[in-house]
């Protein structure tokens, strides 16, 4: 696991600006610093150390091809057992030892071979110098990068603020803000800044000098052996016995692994798994102080003794708050409108002191096997505005509390912009609800768009901001092609969500995991914006300060109206949109003191 930087283009850049570019970002590899430069390139590698803790020395090389990665490469045995057939030889353990001379086999097509998470960098020099970039089916690891047309080059970073090293422009773009607000972050792989990208998952980049990156997706080779024919209760018995081998992968490691618990069915399910395989089991969850709505604490710590883990509670105080709010904006280097943001910087946080590198979590889940309520309503839903009510329910904010508070300003620059996310949005559920069916549809969008801006890439910049790798079972691509092929009645029905995962976890987990509600791993900020509180105290500062009042995107009237009503009158749908807007200031106010980097 690493944070990776580089260039490609005819321009000498100085190791002044590399330093940085790595320096930005040296909390998500603070092992050991690797740079290698050449005419017309850079590429650098900031190493967390997990596999072959005594090699990794990366760029790797092999016959004028360098190689620079980020990630976990899960069957590189298998490959390197397979390579050395080949005539390849190895000098140590490292799993991203393999890329190189896969690339050399197979050109472009060696990611197909590839199962793990990971976003890798390739620069070959072997007849045209090339930049190959490759992520992972579902994008969990993060990569920016910005394309200078005018001088043709290629800048790219793990992290935002290590990418403006390089001296990019950092123009925001207005209409971001509106998407933000639609989506609760930035969707489609674009960012806040004009000309920035994320790449996506499956995202296959190629770029040679004097040409434009061409951007596709690729298909793996890996697949899934499930039949088709199997019944309701065989499938699950398949699920479970498929997550069992990704477990046996995932628990490998050179460095101490642990769970995060957070005592819902996923991470249940997935702590019941590993302990048949790490036997000094250790679970962490967070909660905060004082008594709150949506408590899980009790059901995590009955989950962890269950399995005869050591329980580690996370018990983050008031006090707390705005320092993590702080590093928690500076950390994910765009803002992210889900509360418990907080709660996943404090989380890693605790188990990076607790001496761990390696955390497995159960993100994934809902999105693929059709986990939240919002999938099943839309999906019996017969009201013909049916796909109004889902984005409804899944954004920061209604469209109509949207119109209200926006100043009239805003909304006309609205109204001329070429791109409206929740036009195109439904437009393309819509039209793929007419080949995939609407449960497919919905699952697809949120896969492709949804699930790897706005969790992937939290849980990512959060845990690497305490150097800690997470690992996602559910999102490992024999799971997640599984479960696209799946029909939709094993995924969900009228009355309830996920199945498939509830029948395969079916006497493997304590009945009051299986039976309790299904409810939102989240900071309850409903009941903590009001007065005499810490959260509530930053937000009244924050969006009645001058800079706020200034910025012409919303109506202050309208604000300062929502803020008395959630004193007077707290729902949680002003509470979520009055935080997803100070979040957005609070990052503005970040990127005005910082964009001299």
């Amino acid at each position: 696991m690493c944070r990776i930087y580089g260039y490609l283009g005819n321009k000498l850049i100085s190791d002044e600006i590399l330093y940085k570019a790595a320096i930005y970002q040296i909390n998500g590899g603070p092992d050991a610093q690797y740079i290698k430069k050449a005419n017309g390139w850079a590429l650098g590698n900031n190493r967390l150390a997990i596999q072959g803790l005594d090699g990794g020395v990366q760029p790797f090389y092999l016959n004028k091809i360098n190689a620079v990665y980020n990630g976990e490469i899960y069957n590189h045995k298998e490959l390197k057992s397979f390579l050395i057939t080949k005539g390849y030889t190895f000098h140590d353990n490292c799993d991203g030892a393999v890329i190189v001379p896969l690339y050399e086999l197979y050109g472009e097509d060696f990611v197909k071979y590839l199962d793990g998470m990971f976003v890798i960098t390739i620069i070959d020099e072997r007849t045209t110098t090339k930049l190959i970039m490759v992520s992972d089916l579902s994008s969990i690891k993060s990569l920016y990068y910005y394309w200078d047309k005018v001088n043709d080059i290629l800048y790219f970073s793990s992290e935002l603020i290590s990418l403006f090293a390089f001296n990019i422009p950092k123009k925001l773009r207005l209409e971001a803000v509106d998407e933000y607000l639609t989506g609760r972050a930035i969707w489609n792989n674009k960012t806040f800044f004009d000309d920035i990208y994320s790449l996506g998952p499956a995202a296959l980049l190629i770029k040679t000098n004097g040409q434009e990156p061409k951007l596709s997706q690729y298909t793996s080779n890996i697949s899934n052996n499930w039949d088709a024919s199997l019944n309701f209760e065989e499938t699950s018995h398949y699920l479970h016995h498929s997550l069992e081998k990704e477990m046996m992968q995932m628990v490998q490691s050179d460095v101490p692994v642990c769970l995060v618990t957070s005592g819902g069915l996923d991470s249940s399910y997935i702590t019941a798994l590993a302990s048949k395989h790490i036997p000094d089991l250790h679970c962490f969850n967070v909660a905060y102080e004082g008594n709150w709505p949506s408590d899980e604490r009790f059901f995590a710590k009955e989950v962890s003794n269950y399995y005869g883990a050591k329980y580690h509670q996370v018990l983050i105080k008031e006090n707390e708050f705005p320092n993590i709010l702080k590093q928690t904006i500076h950390h994910l280097g765009q803002p992210n409108s889900a509360p418990h943001s907080l709660s996943t910087y404090a989380l890693f946080k605790a188990v990076n002191e607790a001496g761990f590198k390696v955390a497995i979590t159960g993100e994934g889940a809902d999105e693929y096997f059709g986990g939240y309520e919002r999938f099943r309503k839309a999906t019996f839903n017969q009201d013909p505005s049916w796909i109004d009510q889902y984005f409804d329910s899944m954004c920061a904010t209604t469209q109509e509390m949207r119109n209200i508070v926006y100043t009239k300003a805003y909304k006309d620059f609205l109204n001329t912009s070429k791109y409206n996310i929740l036009a195109n949005a439904k437009k393309e559920i819509l039209l793929k609800e007419k080949t995939m069916g609407r449960l497919k549809a919905l699952l697809h969008f949120d896969q492709d768009k949804r699930f790897t801006s706005y969790i992937l890439r939290r849980v990512d910049h959060l845990s690497m901001a305490s150097s800690v790798e997470v690992r996602v079972p559910f999102c490992q691509p024999r799971i997640s092609l599984f479960s696209k092929s799946l029909p939709d009645n094993f995924l969900l029905d009228e009355n309830s969500v996920k199945r498939i995962i509830y029948q395969a976890a079916y006497g493997k987990l304590p009945q009051a995991i299986l039976t309790r509600p299904k409810q939102p791993f989240t900071l309850p900020i409903t009941a903590m914006l009001q007065k005499g509180f810490i959260l509530f105290d930053i937000l009244y500062d924050t969006l009645s300060s001058k800079l706020f009042l200034s910025r012409g995107f919303f109506n202050n009237d309208e604000v300062k109206l929502l803020i008395d009503k959630q004193l007077n009158n707290p729902t949680a749908d002003i509470a979520d949109f009055l935080w997803s807007v100070m979040i957005l200031e609070l990052w503005l106010q970040h990127i005005d003191s910082n964009l001299s980097l």
